[in-house]
């Protein structure tokens, strides 16, 4: 056990001792070795509960600080950097068992006049909402992650790309038809790309940017593949 663990042992140790001692000079033998036994169990049970007490907290410590570390502050989802560290793994994956990985990337079409017009508060709310409409739409094994400002990812692992436009399509019809507070309707222009293989992800996000990019240019609120 590391220092602190010991310190609280020590603690405890010192204090008991001591009440053992005070107590002792009142009890006859009998009542002495009862009450060091009772005392015993106490302390040991005392000691027990604070060292799972103190894993506990710095279990939940962890915890926090990892999603602090992996998730984006305002929507709960993955952050960017997150993100880029599962694209790496799932492209390896991909390679290794030659299995089919597709992209979502998607952008709110608008978003800053909303800002603009409502605030950054009514903003924020809709990038809440949108990742909350996104997660119920999507597979357990899939990845979603907010890649800045109004860009969300995700990654669809062993999905084609006729699979991939599915689903984008239910997000884009979900986000287009959710009333948001205050706002009212939003909608969103989606890309998606399924990798060629041994594609490098520098080429891949490049066809990925390329396919929202067209999807705005075509008049926005659509899914475009590339």
């Amino acid at each position: 056990m590391g220092v602190k663990e010991d310190y609280y042992i020590g603690a405890y140790s010192e204090y008991f001792y001591s009440l053992k001692k005070y107590v002792n000079q009142f009890l006859d033998r009998q009542l002495t070795i009862e009450f060091n036994h009772s005392l015993a169990k106490v302390m040991l049970l005392d000691i027990n509960l604070t060292i799972k007490f103190y894993f506990f907290i710095k279990e939940e410590q962890e915890i926090f600080f990892r999603n602090l570390s992996e998730n984006d502050p305002l929507t709960g989802i993955y952050n960017k950097r997150k993100f880029q560290e599962i694209c790496e793994h799932s492209i390896s994956e991909s390679d290794r068992y030659k299995k089919e990985l597709s992209f979502i990337f998607f952008d709110i079409d608008n978003f800053k006049k909303l800002n603009d017009t409502f605030g950054h508060d009514i903003g924020d709310v809709v990038l809440k909402e949108i990742a909350n409409i996104v997660n119920l739409e999507i597979r357990k094994s899939d990845y979603f992650a907010r890649w800045g400002g109004e860009e969300f990812i995700l990654i669809l692992p062993e999905t084609n790309i006729n699979s991939a436009l599915t689903v984008a399509e239910k997000i884009r019809k979900s986000i287009e038809i959710y009333e948001f507070p205050a706002v009212g309707r939003v909608t969103v222009s989606i890309g998606v790309t399924s990798r060629k293989s041994s594609e490098e992800y520098s080429d891949l996000f490049k066809r990925l940017d390329n396919a929202v990019y067209r999807a705005k240019s075509l008049g926005k609120n659509r899914v475009v593949a590339n």
